[in-house]
Order: C-alpha cells, then sequence, then structure tokens
C-alpha cells in the first residue's frame, strides 16, 4: 500500500533508482509474520523500506543488490556460517552483540573462526554475560586488540556502546541476547539477557554508524510463532532505520566540515603530555587522537563524553590507553 513505511518487493526490484529507500530488509524465513508485524509501524520521517525474501543460498546475490544500490541491507535469519559466507574479502570492521551463549560447538567454532579472519580489521563485542563467555575467548579478544564492553557494564550506561559501533561497517545482532521473558522463542531460554528498551537502544545505534552496510538478526532456528516475538524483531528493524535515517555523516579531519567540530586539548603532568579530543557541535559525538608508532598519522578513535571527562580529572582514559598500545606496535 502506498504510503505504508515497510512494503514489499521482489528481490529483482532492488535498483538504485528508489531515492525514498534508505534500507532493505531480507527475509530469510518463510511466512508473513515478521511482515505483519512491520506493517503496524510508522515514522515520523519521510522514508521507506522494503521487504524481499530470500533464501541463504541466494543471500549473497541479494546483498550484492543492495552493495550496488547503496542500500544498507537488514538481513532477518540464518547462522553464523551462512553470514560468514557472504562476508567480504577486503578489509571490514564488524560488531557483535551476543550473551556469549553458544548451543553446540559449531557455534562456537563459527566466531572464533569469525575473529581470527585476517581482512577484520575492528571488532567489538557487545552485552556478554561472564559466566557465558570463556576466559580463552576473551583473551583471543584482547590478543588482537578488540574491544568488548559486558551486559553490566552496557546497563548502567547504554551509549557506551555507540563509540564501539561508530565505525563497523557490518553488525550482528545473536537475538538469543534477549532475556527469555521479552524474547520466548530464544534458544538458549537464558533468564538474564538484553531487555527489549536495551536491544532498541543498541539497533538505533547501530543504525547510526557511519559507513553501515549489513545488518544480521540471526539465532532462531524456525520462524517465531509468537507474537510478541515478531513484534520486538520487528521493532529492532525499525530503530535500525530511524538510526540510518536520521544519521549525520561526519569527518572531524574533513577541511569542509571544519567549522562544525570543537578541538579540546588536555594536558596531563610537567612534561606537557597532552591528549587531542573532538567534539561535533552538530550531533555532540567525540573522538581522540591517538599517536601511531613511527611516522604514521595519528589515529582518531571513537570515544564518548566520559572519556573527555577522565581525562578532565587528570586520568588517562583506558580506552586512549588501549588504542595507543595497539597502535604503538603496528
Amino acid at each position: 500500500m502506498a504510503g505504508e513505511l515497510f512494503e514489499k518487493i521482489s528481490a529483482g526490484a532492488i535498483s538504485p533508482d528508489m531515492p525514498d529507500c534508505k534500507a532493505i530488509v531480507i527475509n530469510l524465513h518463510n511466512g508473513e509474520a515478521l511482515f505483519q508485524s512491520l506493517s503496524r509501524l510508522h515514522s515520523r520521517m519521510n522514508y521507506k523500506v522494503f521487504v524481499v525474501y530470500s533464501t541463504e543460498k541466494k543471500l549473497a546475490q541479494v546483498l550484492k543488490k543492495c552493495r550496488e544500490a547503496n542500500l544498507p541491507a537488514i538481513v532477518y535469519g540464518g547462522n553464523l556460517d551462512s553470514i560468514a559466507a557472504t562476508l567480504p574479502k577486503t578489509e571490514f570492521s564488524l560488531s557483535m552483540v551476543s550473551s556469549g551463549y553458544c548451543a553446540n560447538d559449531s557455534d562456537r567454532a563459527a566466531i572464533e573462526d569469525l575473529i581470527y579472519l585476517p581482512n577484520l580489521d575492528e571488532f567489538s563485542y557487545i552485552g556478554y554475560q561472564g559466566y557465558l563467555t570463556s576466559s580463552s575467548f576473551l583473551n583471543s579478544l584482547h590478543d588482537r586488540y578488540f574491544q568488548e564492553l559486558r551486559l553490566g557494564l552496557l546497563r548502567e550506561n547504554i551509549s557506551l556502546c555507540e563509540p564501539m559501533l561508530r565505525s563497523c561497517d557490518r553488525h550482528l545482532f545473536d537475538l538469543n541476547s534477549l532475556r527469555y521473558s521479552d524474547f520466548p522463542h530464544a534458544a538458549n531460554g537464558n533468564p538474564n539477557g538484553l531487555y527489549a528498551e536495551e536491544a532498541c537502544s543498541v539497533a538505533r545505534y547501530m543504525g547510526l554508524s557511519v559507513k553501515v552496510s549489513a545488518f544480521y538478526l540471526y539465532g532462531l532456528t524456525e520462524v517465531a510463532d509468537n507474537k510478541v516475538c515478531n513484534n520486538l524483531v520487528a521493532q529492532i528493524i525499525w530503530h535500525i532505520c530511524e538510526g540510518i535515517q536520521t544519521n549525520i555523516t561526519e569527518n572531524p579531519y574533513d577541511s569542509e566540515q571544519e567549522g562544525k567540530f570543537m578541538r579540546k586539548i588536555v594536558n596531563f603532568g610537567e612534561k606537557g603530555d597532552e591528549i587531542v579530543f573532538i567534539n561535533s557541535t552538530t550531533t555532540d559525538r567525540w573522538w581522540m587522537e591517538v599517536p601511531a608508532s613511527g611516522n604514521k598519522n595519528n589515529k582518531l578513535i571513537p570515544c564518548s563524553f566520559s572519556d573527555y571527562k577522565t581525562a578532565c580529572i587528570g586520568e588517562v582514559p583506558m580506552k586512549w590507553l588501549f588504542f595507543y598500545q595497539k597502535y604503538s606496535i603496528l
């Protein structure tokens, strides 16, 4: 129907000539339950999201059409193996929202294979629960200088995940990271996990990432026949789309955008050491400069206002130390 936010089209109809379209939802599950939930949702902004049906075998082809049309894809369904088959061979960055739970050895091996991909430049592991996540896996993340944020810290300040998601071009969202009472179709039946509202907030931050190409909502072995589950998945997708629609692409090093940022220099100690922070006057995003080894240019790292506040009281932010160590050895 004309005027609806979400509309169904065939995969063959995806093209660059869709100026009002902001994203393509690729549904790998049969049935109309998800689309019925999506069709009840509205936006105050004027844009379109088209929904196509596909299979895991054809997913790579549909994703290619989305890239050619310069449209981000939101994939619903599949598993880590089918997702890994669609990841680029060139350098990319990735986030994963996960409780840490793995249903079997195959899932565990798929995650470990993922973080050791030679072309994976950045990886953010968000929302994990310590008692479901092995110390060896966390050590592997630290060895590769990948970021992680456990559920407890995320719950204290949901905005902490935004800098970790900002530079990622692909996002994985394991629906099993939701607590069972909010998502009763979750395979692991975990009583703890993300609340529905937290999941939607994280999804919006994903949509706000600056160079996103694809989102993957996975973890279900079959279509959820529970209305609450379908409504929640639909609302997670809606929040991703709202983030995409409201996103503003910013680059503090772009001379054409120079007047949109404020540089704030924090000095430390008697040696005159300093950390340079950059704040957007448009979106209130924050970055900090981290020196790289040799004669390489400084690295611009997404950060939060809390990192700036930490520096202002004379403490070096842990995020700065983390990336300083990373880039001083590369």
